[in-house]
């Protein structure tokens, strides 16, 4: 079982105009020359290679194929990798289907009219229905699976993210 990855910069027309008024607005603080569109390969949660897609910034495009080919290689689960604009750029409604993903035009969602790292295509949520964002009393996505190490689910557990898990170590090593 073999790692496929791929990174296009410039992005392909097409995925441009998927993107073009959903997650990329010309009021982003980049221009598409900035992005790259990335296909990956990733195990789900019944242990099947999927081919997932995401777009970062191209500066740290290198750096985010080789995260995931070591996330590959240690068959860390991923629920979902689609472009949230499947999701029509509604941050709330791809993380609810716990979808892992990358670029997206908005703000911080706890500083109103401060661009989120996504907006930069400099951040990335992974499973985040098991990895939720959270801020004192914010939990994000709303439906993120609380008190996870009780669960009867073990291929959940296993995609936790936190400073005892290989995932954790393979993204602190890049800083």
């Amino acid at each position: 079982k073999e790692f496929v990855g791929e990174i296009w910069h410039p992005m392909p027309e097409s995925v441009i105009q998927r993107i073009s008024g959903k997650s990329y607005k010309e009021q982003a603080p980049v221009s598409l020359d900035d992005l790259a569109y990335l296909q990956l390969s990733y195990y789900d949660f019944s242990g099947n290679i999927q081919k997932g897609e995401l777009v970062v910034h191209h500066l740290i495009a290198e750096e985010v194929l080789e995260i995931f080919q070591d996330i590959f290689a240690i068959q860390y689960p991923i629920e979902l990798m689609r472009l949230v604009d499947d999701f029509d750029a509604d941050d709330d409604l791809s993380m609810e289907h716990n979808n892992s993903s990358g670029f997206n035009f908005r703000e911080n969602v706890t500083k109103p009219g401060v661009f989120s790292n996504h907006a930069y295509g400099l951040a990335l949520d992974i499973n985040p229905r098991l990895n939720p964002y959270v801020r004192q009393d914010l939990v994000l996505p709303s439906n993120a699976i609380e008190n996870v190490p009780n669960a009867q689910r073990e291929d959940y557990f296993s995609a936790l993210i936190h400073d005892k898990t290989l995932i954790y170590e393979i993204f602190a090593k890049r800083g």
